[in-house]
């Protein structure tokens, strides 16, 4: 077993647990099949949660997270008091069996040890060892090493960039929304509802940006195959996920029956024209020039329709309406079974004194305190 910490906004840990606890069946042995092995949590700590695991199955929550930050393996724990203590335990050679890699970039940080000073515990590394493996900011391996009351820990960063960059969209708009909040943010909407019942559903953002809700809206519950991780280079990953084959194990499927794309603004639709309806068929995405505060009501709206918005908090962007103004006009224009608005916690403030939400969910967006307000019809 191995010992691995799945990072994680603050606040999201349960539903980090959540997630995993859903796709973990999904999940394979060795031997390309389903596996039986049980999730086993050690600690839920703020930022994340430790967990128990078979190394082959630690890999995998890189695929399949859409909530995680960075999936850490543990590979050393030692106590170390002083500087000569710390020169004998350093594990280098069991680093250099995991990884293979000549050049490394290494994250130190200490607190509450009589080892704080992060300049000097480099320079021992370095003296000691670690001159084996060259630092290197640029690198696509990383080790994070943490001293806290005198024990270090060693952990092998398995995912490389972040996971929240799922693929090749690379211009964003002026204030982007980070594709994990987003995955939150419609998990939330959908709670229980089936799969099934969401494949009749229509998806909608009348404020869509680039479209980065619409997009972990299609591959919520799809594993990520498209870009590369750290760990597919290492020495002792499994065979199994260096092969182009591993994604012929999964059939793609979309979450919703349809998604459609909507925005004021002509560099906004031209850019989701060309980074974001490459990733849905050309029936299933529709994206259009609208402003949802001034189009007339739709003669023919979608009896399954869901709309989801991450308005402009008027704090980035420029937010000349009132959120209540928003919600009616949605309403009234669309008529959709269930709305799900991501607001600044002034906004959301408002709105819940004019109108109850159905659910009311509160984290932190780039620094930003917001609320994701759920209205049902």
């Amino acid at each position: 077993m191995n010992q691995f910490f799945i990072s994680c906004p603050l606040g999201f840990e349960q539903d980090l647990i959540q997630e995993m606890n859903e796709f973990w069946p999904f999940l394979l042995g060795l031997d390309g099949r389903p596996h039986s092995a049980p999730l086993e949590i050690i600690e839920v700590i703020s930022g994340g949660v430790e967990i128990s695991v078979p190394l082959h199955l630690g890999l995998q929550i890189n695929f399949f997270s859409k909530l995680a930050h960075r999936v850490l393996l543990r590979i050393a724990r030692f106590r170390a008091k002083s500087f000569p203590e710390l020169k004998k335990k350093l594990p280098v050679e069991l680093l250099l069996d995991w990884t293979g890699e000549k050049d490394l970039r290494w994250e130190i940080a200490a607190a509450k040890s009589k080892l704080n000073n992060e300049k000097r515990i480099r320079e021992v590394m370095k003296e000691f060892g670690m001159n084996k493996m060259v630092e290197k900011e640029d690198s696509t391996q990383t080790l994070f090493v943490r001293v806290f009351q005198d024990e270090f820990v060693w952990s092998l960063d398995t995912s490389g960039a972040h996971l929240h960059f799922r693929s090749a969209r690379e211009k964003q708009g002026k204030a982007p929304l980070r594709e994990t909040y987003a995955a939150y943010c419609l998990m939330k909407m959908i709670g229980e509802t089936s799969a099934n019942e969401l494949h009749e559903i229509d998806l909608m953002d009348p404020m869509a940006g680039t479209g980065t809700f619409l997009f972990e809206g299609k591959n919520l519950f799809s594993p990520n195959f498209s870009r590369p991780y750290a760990f597919q280079t290492w020495r002792r990953t499994p065979k199994i996920f260096k092969s182009e084959s591993l994604k012929n194990n999964y059939q793609k499927f979309s979450t919703f029956h349809s998604y459609r794309a909507l925005d004021v603004d002509d560099k906004m639709v031209s850019l989701m024209k060309t980074q974001l309806a490459p990733h849905f068929s050309e029936t299933e995405l529709k994206i259009e020039n609208d402003d949802v505060f001034l189009a007339s009501s739709e003669k023919n709206p979608s009896k399954n329709l869901w709309i989801v918005a991450n308005a402009p908090y008027g704090e980035r962007l420029e937010a000349d309406f009132k959120p209540v103004e928003l919600l009616s006009a949605i309403t009234e224009k669309y008529h959709p079974q269930k709305i799900g608005l991501l607001l600044s916690q002034a906004q959301a403030q408002s709105l819940r004194q004019k109108k109850k939400p159905t659910a009311d969910f509160s984290f932190r967006n780039s620094g930003i305190a917001v609320s994701f307000l759920i209205y049902t019809e």
